[in-house]
């Protein structure tokens, strides 16, 4: 038979040669009338071989599931225009972490027993910075946070304190 493709499909001269499947199907016959299973080996397979498949992973059923901007119920704009070097400590009503019921404001209180930056706060709760400007405006107006403005600039340029700070806050990541 001759023709387009032929050569391709082994059917012309020159081209693929089929695989001798008599050889195969016979080793296959003949193990199977010893009554064992045939083998694996034996049995030519259309379908490749796929490597052994890694099991699933377990889901984890923490609280960083949650999408970041479920936690502000979408809000993308905080209450106060919070500065990333704007720094956040804890008052004494957030103090009692057994009143606060929202656990990331929990986390936020905790944090900021000691005086945090909001871009440490972020870092801390590996969330995004826009989320945690949001959730410590929303903490502030509850009044379980002091937000205290940073004079970083002196003139037009950064203030010493303000660079120190960067510098300290970069060296604990």
């Amino acid at each position: 038979m001759s023709g387009p493709g032929s050569e391709l499909y082994g059917m012309g001269g020159g081209g693929l040669v089929e695989p001798d499947e008599s050889a195969a199907f016979s080793a296959f016959a003949e193990r199977s009338l010893d009554g064992g299973p045939p083998s694996q080996d034996l049995v030519p397979s259309p379908v490749p071989r796929q490597a052994s498949v890694e099991p699933e992973r377990p889901v984890e059923t923490t609280s960083g599931l949650v999408r970041p901007y479920f936690r502000t119920k979408g809000r993308t704009k905080p209450a106060y225009d919070l500065a990333l070097e704007a720094l956040v400590s804890t008052s004494d009503q957030g103090r009692r972490l057994e009143r606060v019921r929202v656990p990331e404001h929990r986390s936020i209180c905790g944090l900021c027993l000691d005086t945090r930056s909001v871009a440490e706060v972020a870092a801390h709760l590996k969330l995004p910075l826009g989320v945690v400007r949001v959730l410590v405006g929303d903490v502030a107006g509850l009044g379980l946070v002091l937000v205290h403005s940073a004079t970083s600039m002196v003139g037009d340029r950064p203030s010493i304190e303000f660079m120190e700070r960067v510098l300290s806050g970069l060296r604990r990541i």
